[in-house]
């Protein structure tokens, strides 16, 4: 595990540091617009970095309208839950980040929720060159040990980009049925037009897919070894760490998984990105 809190702790050592942060994203150069009447002038307001209107004397938090308004907890242990999030290589459950952080489990959770809803929102551009993609029972292949989900019959769509036998960037997103009528709209919406397509082929669908897309191929899953791979890890990722989740709550957990992923690379960068999203929606 990448010693990365100590990094974190240099950068961010009290609770001012975080709010200071925010109110540089949220009021960048120093510009100011009252949410009650749009006036542009202001002073120091009551809370720190929170700024009162000259005219109309509306105290306005560096918190509000942001999805770290009204927390129960420091927004230095929110900024802590969102680094461990982003940058911890096994990353962490609500149980483990509650007890880490002597906080409720279900406040916990309740803020994790709000994070991967901000990792969902940060759209990924669409997958190009070859892209393995099927749709998958989340549950499949793991009859040994069926408690690990509540919902034994939920889908997800699942893919992958292969370059020269390497895997790139994924997604994956919860689905009603195992019909590949159900892929259609994904791929037509995270799927580059001119990627080549490789999927299982299902009785009755074929036309159609080869229809709406050119490069399109049918092949049998076993040889979909990128994807089956990472549907694995993904499988790995809500058994370990979502052991008793319910089924409302799964595209939030593959969110999380897939922000991680696909931005391993640079934590950092991605940590300010999602604070930056978290700031701008309520």
């Amino acid at each position: 595990m990448r010693n990365v809190m100590s990094i974190f702790v240099n950068r961010f050592k009290t609770d001012e540091d975080c709010y200071k942060f925010l109110s540089e994203i949220k009021w960048p150069d120093g510009r100011f617009a009252c949410a009650k009447c749009g006036n542009t002038t202001y002073h120091r307001g009551r809370s720190p970095y929170s700024r009162r209107c000259n005219r109309c004397k509306h105290d306005e938090s560096v918190t509000a309208g942001t999805m770290f308004n009204k927390l129960k907890f420091s927004i230095l242990i929110a900024f802590k839950i969102v680094f461990s999030m982003v940058a911890m290589d096994k990353g962490n459950s609500s149980v483990e980040l509650a007890e880490t952080h002597g906080i409720q489990r279900k406040t916990c959770q309740t803020f994790k929720r709000k994070v991967q809803q901000a990792m969902g929102s940060m759209q990924q551009k669409r997958l190009t060159g070859t892209v393995e993609i099927d749709i998958v029972n989340i549950a499949k292949h793991r009859a040994q040990d069926p408690w690990w989900v509540k919902d034994p019959e939920r889908y997800i769509a699942i893919a992958i980009e292969v370059s020269d036998g390497q895997p790139g960037r994924a997604f994956a997103i919860v689905v009603n049925e195992d019909k590949q009528t159900e892929l259609i709209p994904i791929i037509e919406r995270y799927v580059h037009p001119d990627a080549t397509i490789l999927t299982t082929e299902q009785y009755g669908y074929k036309t159609a897919m080869k229809k709406r897309f050119k490069n399109l191929s049918f092949i049998e899953w076993e040889r979909l070894t990128l994807l089956y791979g990472h549907f694995l890890a993904v499988q790995d990722w809500i058994g370990k760490e979502y052991g008793h989740y319910t089924s409302s709550y799964l595209q939030g957990f593959l969110d999380e998984f897939h922000f991680r992923y696909n931005r391993r690379h640079n934590y950092w960068r991605y940590f300010d990105c999602l604070i930056r999203e978290m700031t701008k929606n309520n």
